[in-house]
């Protein structure tokens, strides 16, 4: 058996060995580590190298630990070695892999993604060209499209086109921005002083994910991090690999980070063969909420519940049923279609109703902005059939 700890060979006890311990990380959260293995720092000059004099008093130990590859055989792992216990003969150590590292002492669980400088770009309406907003393959980090407040209703970001041109209405004094998602997590890892390889994030339709918990102009806060959630590092890249599907893999030794698809990591990790079980153990994996499989599970989307809700959200429901309407009509305010609803005409609807015109359809008033339907309210029983020269019975008027 080898060993090799910062790039140098370890000495080892006679007849050393140590339990070694393979996890799914899709299940347990953790990746392959190694029970106590123990290496002498009593008369051995090579260890003391690596290790240094860590077994004196005034000597700072942190949470040590260094890159460490072992050999035997055709068993080889890389990761890393962290320091359990040191005395004046041993240091005791543990191997870790993967994410088995990154749980044991990530410097990424004390950082909080809102609690981070991470700027903020020019909020001026003439900064940006409503009409023109290149997306995250022309090089854009950001958008600005309008949304609204959900606590309020009010729209930010307004526009209106006229002339087949898009422009910031009047009253837009300021912009609000949503950042691409992959924007925010590099500039979060440079902040740390981290460096990453998102190439293959970039190869995927998750590049096009932006934030969209944006704030208000209004408020003043110039800063990205102001509308994260309170979630560590830690936290932030485990939601994402819920939602895409993925695999971040982080190595603190060397500050990098980098991306992988689920799909890919499985494909890559290979088959093993298990000649001698020692124990044995079964999951289920349900399409329930509770399941804790990463691949079953589910995500909820908050309902928009403000009083203006129903208003912003009515055109596109008039688009989405468009086929099922029988036409649309346009009217040019509020007088022309009173005027029409006043003159609307009796008939009867269980034998005239191609007579109903648009009082079955969806019309658009265009001075308010506002689609209305022409309803009937009350039926009359009209006199006799000689009166309009037709059967006595029912009719309607629409209104």
């Amino acid at each position: 058996m080898e060993i090799l700890i910062n790039d140098m060979p370890a000495v080892l006890k006679q007849k050393l060995s140590f339990d070694f311990v393979f996890e799914n990380r899709y299940f347990s959260g953790a990746d392959a580590y190694s029970m106590t293995i123990s290496f002498p720092l009593k008369h051995s000059a090579q260890n003391l190298r690596i290790f240094g004099h860590i077994n004196r008093v005034d000597v700072e130990k942190g949470n040590l630990k260094l890159p460490c590859t072992i050999r035997h055989g055709k068993f080889v792992k890389s990761g890393s070695i962290a320091i359990t216990a040191i005395d004046d003969v041993e240091v005791k150590t543990q191997f870790l892999e993967g994410r088995s590292a990154d749980n044991y002492a990530s410097s990424f669980d004390d950082c909080y993604i809102n609690e981070l400088e991470l700027g903020y770009p020019d909020t001026t309406p003439s900064s940006v060209d409503a009409s023109r907003q290149n997306g995250y393959d022309q090089g854009a980090k950001w958008l600005c499209y309008p949304w609204v407040n959900n606590n309020t209703g009010n729209v930010q970001n307004d526009m209106y086109v006229f002339a087949h041109h898009t422009s910031w209405e009047s009253s837009v004094k300021g912009l609000s921005f949503q950042p691409y998602l992959i924007y925010i997590v590099g500039l979060i890892l440079e902040k740390l002083g981290y460096t990453y390889d998102f190439t293959k994030w970039i190869d995927t339709p998750y590049r096009h994910l932006i934030i969209c918990n944006a704030l208000p102009y209004a408020w003043e806060i110039k800063n990205w991090a102001a509308a994260l959630p309170h979630w560590t590092v830690t936290e932030l890249l485990e939601q994402l690999e819920y939602l895409m599907n993925c695999e971040f893999d982080v190595d603190h030794i060397r500050k990098h980070v980098s991306y992988q698809t689920s799909h890919e990591a499985i494909t890559n990790s290979g088959e093993v063969t298990l000649s001698r079980v020692l124990d044995d153990y079964s999951v289920s994996v349900e399409d329930a909420a509770s399941c804790k499989y990463r691949e079953r599970q589910n995500f909820m989307f908050a309902e928009c519940d403000h009083k203006m809700q129903k208003y912003h959200s009515c055109p596109k429901f008039i688009e989405d049923h468009r086929k099922f309407l029988r036409q649309n009509t346009e009217w040019r305010d509020v007088d022309t279609i009173a005027n029409y609803a006043s003159q609307v005409q009796p008939y009867l609807a269980t034998t005239e109703p191609y007579k109903a015109g648009i009082q079955q359809c969806v019309t658009y008033v265009k001075d308010v902005d506002c689609y209305f339907v022409l309803r009937m309210v009350s039926n009359v029983i009209e006199g006799h059939a000689t009166d309009l020269n037709l059967p006595y019975g029912t009719s309607y008027r629409f209104m």
